[in-house]
C-alpha cells in the first residue's frame, strides 16, 4: 500500500467523485468497509498511510458508531502516526453541534466537513508536499509532529494545515535552530517561507500607528444561519476578517478574508458600523 495515500474507514462506499479527484492529485486510495472489518486501526497500522478520511453515515451518527468511538479512533490513529492528517466526511447537513465538540474542540480532527470538494487541497498539500523536492532544498523536521522530509515552504505550509488548532507554545525552530520569542506558529508564518523572502506581506502591523480592521457579519440565505470561523490556535470561533491590508479599500478586505478564511464570496448589503478606539499609541 502507499504509504502517502489515503485511508478510508467507512461503512458505506466513498463518493467515486472524491476517488477521482485524490487520484487526479496522484494520491492513492484504499477503502476499509466497517461491515466487513471491525477493525480499523489494526489495519492503520499495517498500511502507515499518512491521511485518513472517516467517513460517517446517517445511520452511524444515530446510533451504530457512537461519535466517543469516532474521537477514539482518531486519538488512536495519532498515537500510531503522530503526523498522521485527519478527516472526517459526514453525511450532507448532518453536522451536529456534538460531532463539532468532540472532533473540533478535542483537536481530534484536522478537517470536518459534509463537502467532498473540501478535502481535495488539504490532502494534497498534507500528502504531495514531502514529494515536491528540489535537490537544493534544505530538509526539516517539524518539532511538533516529527514529520520529515520538508523543506522551509513545505514546513511553512504545514505548520497551519496540520497544527493551526493547537494552542500556541514556543517550539524551536528547525530553520533558525533556536526558541523564537513569539508563538512558534507566528514565527514560522512571519519570518520564513514566502513572508520571509518579502513576497508576501507579514501579518503584523507593528510599524503602523493605525490598525485597521474588516469584519464580516454574513448570514445564509437558506436557514438564516450566521457564519464564524475558527480562530488559530483553537482559540475560540469569531467572525470571519482581518487586517485592511495598505492601500486597500475596507469592502475589498472583506471580500478577500471571507474568501481567504472561509472560501466564500460574499454579496456585501453594506456596512453595519464603523468603531474607532484610541489607545496610547495607536489607533484602531
Amino acid at each position: 500500500m502507499n504509504k502517502f495515500g489515503v485511508l478510508v474507514i467507512s461503512r458505506a462506499p466513498i463518493a467515486e467523485q472524491l476517488t477521482q479527484q485524490l487520484q487526479a492529485h496522484k494520491i492513492s486510495v484504499t477503502q476499509l468497509d466497517l461491515d466487513s472489518f471491525n477493525d480499523p486501526i489494526s489495519f492503520y497500522r499495517q498500511s502507515h498511510t499518512s491521511a485518513v478520511i472517516l467517513h460517517l453515515t446517517e445511520q452511524t451518527q444515530e446510533g451504530g458508531y457512537p461519535l466517543d468511538q469516532v474521537n477514539q479512533y482518531l486519538q488512536e490513529i495519532q498515537q500510531i502516526r503522530k503526523d498522521a492528517f485527519l478527516c472526517v466526511l459526514c453525511e450532507s447537513g448532518k453536522i451536529t453541534a456534538s460531532l463539532r465538540t468532540i472532533l473540533v474542540y478535542n483537536n481530534a480532527a484536522h478537517v470536518v466537513s459534509d463537502k467532498l470538494s473540501d478535502f481535495v487541497v488539504p490532502l494534497d498539500l498534507a500528502i504531495n508536499t514531502s514529494l515536491r523536492k528540489d535537490k537544493k532544498d534544505v530538509i526539516y523536521e517539524c518539532p511538533i509532529c516529527t514529520k520529515r522530509f520538508l523543506s522551509e515552504d513545505d514546513l511553512w505550509v504545514h505548520t497551519p494545515l496540520y497544527h493551526g488548532k493547537h494552542p500556541n507554545q514556543k517550539w524551536p525552530c528547525p530553520i533558525c535552530r533556536s526558541v523564537p520569542k513569539r508563538p512558534y506558529a507566528v514565527h514560522m508564518r512571519n519570518s520564513h517561507g514566502p513572508v520571509g523572502r518579502g513576497e508576501i506581506q507579514e501579518e503584523q502591523q507593528s510599524k503602523s500607528v493605525l490598525h485597521s480592521y474588516s469584519l464580516v457579519v454574513c448570514q445564509r440565505e437558506s436557514d438564516s444561519k450566521y457564519l464564524l470561523v475558527q480562530e488559530n490556535a483553537s482559540s475560540g470561533w469569531w467572525l470571519p476578517g482581518g487586517a485592511v491590508d495598505y492601500l486597500e479599500d475596507p469592502l475589498q478586505a472583506a471580500h478577500r478574508e471571507a474568501l481567504e478564511e472561509a472560501s466564500i464570496h460574499l454579496d456585501i448589503k453594506g456596512i453595519l458600523r464603523v468603531e474607532f478606539s484610541q489607545y496610547h499609541n495607536y489607533s484602531r
